[in-house]
């Protein structure tokens, strides 16, 4: 009785290495499926994105047509890769594609040991179910099938993208200008910045200050005099040296 006990666990063992075999190819097939089912979806994204490129300045354009494929592929794999599958699926999948009138899935079924004449037909059973999985090539049971219409409409998507990507697109000459500008408050606003810490770092500014470098307040009178506006009143009160007295009104 144990050494049929044992057999019947090298059977199971045997099996469900078959079994693992055929899921791990089912799982092939149907990430392939779902990739040509779908691939028109990315390259209609993609190519929806280069159309409203060239309608408004949509800044790195190139990066966001291509994020619709790297979630396209990365979703597909999580959805073939991470589905679970059972055994017994498995199994259910296996006679129905091949007509194995349920020989697998009732053998995976069959685990408990059976006394009597029904443990020799279960064992038989098994025995019957361990041939048919053997003789099975899971590269020609579960083929991997082209679906070229679908193939082809994507392809057309994909090569518009293409042509649209390569062909010139006037919103470019845009955004750069946008860019051209952005620059340029920048670098401005950088001078005010520096000219302000030069200002911190001064102690004052007045005409005493700009006669050392040789400027007198009547020089900035006059000045102002030029560019038509009425000077303040200078050199007064006389106790302050190089005085400009600016009366608020």
């Amino acid at each position: 009785e144990r050494g049929n006990h044992r057999c019947e666990g090298d059977w199971m063992s045997e099996l469900e290495g078959y079994l693992i075999r055929f899921r791990h190819r089912l799982r092939l097939q149907t990430a392939w499926l779902a990739y040509q089912r779908t691939f028109w979806l990315p390259a209609l994204t993609s190519l929806t994105l280069q159309i409203g490129g060239r309608i408004i300045p949509i800044p790195d354009l190139d990066k966001f047509t291509a994020i619709p494929w790297l979630v396209w592929l990365a979703a597909v794999a999580l959805y073939a890769l991470g589905k679970r599958i059972s055994l017994m699926t498995t199994a259910s999948r296996v006679d129905l594609a091949l007509d194995l009138k349920e020989r697998l899935s009732t053998s995976l079924a069959l685990k408990t040991s059976v006394s009597g004449a029904s443990s020799t037909l279960v064992l038989r059973q098994r025995k019957d179910a361990l041939q048919f999985a053997a003789r099975v090539d899971s590269g020609q049971a579960f083929p991997l099938h082209w679906r070229k219409k679908q193939i082809a409409a994507g392809i057309l998507l994909l090569c518009l993208t293409l042509a649209s990507l390569i062909l010139p697109n006037h919103q470019d000459q845009i955004i750069q200008e946008r860019l051209a500008v952005q620059a340029a408050a920048q670098e401005q606003a950088q001078k005010l910045t520096e000219l302000s810490k030069q200002i911190q770092q001064d102690e004052t500014i007045s005409a005493e200050k700009q006669a050392e470098r040789g400027v007198h307040a009547i020089d900035i009178a006059k000045a102002l005099i030029d560019k038509g506006i009425h000077p303040p009143t200078v050199y007064f009160p006389l106790i302050v040296k190089e005085a400009i007295m600016i009366e608020p009104t």
